[in-house]
């Protein structure tokens, strides 16, 4: 459980504050463990302060390439997005991505997911055109290294297909949704949620481009509830 788990970390933070020179990597690992705990326990502002204690001290003593450093910025960046701070968020994952592409190679998998955290902040800023930029990346690398039914690419298409959507590109989007409908029957039970979404999201493309019939066979029951006039 989450309460006895954080009462033990802040015995360990402050054991290692009292100990510790203030710079010290376990003291920061300390902070960064019960950062963890308070944000599932939903404290995000707590948390947050907690990263950025840690960030403070890395920028410092780390050069900038350090693995460290950059998950302490990812770390930070997700805290602020939940909490509606887009802008700051942007900031460091832009600096996250930069870094990465500068020590790993483009396909390594921390590069892909610091573009999709990239990716993702800018869709929710509104800036459609770089996200798709950057989730069409992140697909391309996937799409060209994973089985056609692995989850995280289906994860990579959903994403795209939301961007390309916003965008206007239902055309495009409906591909990709029919793709992710594809891998998913392939993997996954009748009845699991994944793939009831994934029939939905296919239903309202088509509800879109106007083929009513279609969309009923994907998902009748959603359909009809679209179709029903409103009060």
């Amino acid at each position: 459980e989450l309460g006895p788990a954080r009462a033990i970390q802040e015995q360990v933070l402050a054991a290692r504050l009292a100990t510790l020179e203030p710079d010290h990597p376990e003291l920061q690992r300390a902070r960064l463990n019960l950062a963890r705990t308070i944000a599932k326990l939903g404290s995000l502002r707590e948390a947050l302060a907690l990263e950025e204690e840690v960030l403070e001290v890395f920028e410092r003593t780390r050069a900038d390439d350090d693995p460290d450093l950059q998950a302490a910025r990812g770390n930070l960046a997700s805290t602020l997005a939940k909490l509606g701070h887009l802008h700051r968020a942007l900031a460091l994952e832009e600096q996250v991505l930069l870094a990465r592409s500068r020590v790993l190679a483009d396909g390594h998998p921390d590069v892909q997911t610091a573009r999709n955290n990239l990716a993702t902040t800018l869709l929710s800023l509104g800036d459609l055109e770089r996200a798709r930029e950057l989730f069409e990346r992140v697909h391309a690398h996937l799409a060209g290294s994973l089985p056609g039914a692995h989850p995280q690419l289906q994860v990579a298409r959903t994403n795209l297909a939301y961007t390309m959507l916003a965008l206007g590109d239902v055309h495009g989007a409906r591909e990709l949704f029919e793709l992710v409908l594809q891998g998913l029957s392939r993997t996954l039970p009748e009845d699991h949620p994944d793939l009831q979404f994934a029939r939905l999201n296919l239903a309202l493309m088509l509800l879109e481009l106007g083929e009513r019939e279609a969309a009923r066979a994907f998902q009748p029951e959603a359909v009809a509830t679209l179709e029903r006039p409103r009060p």
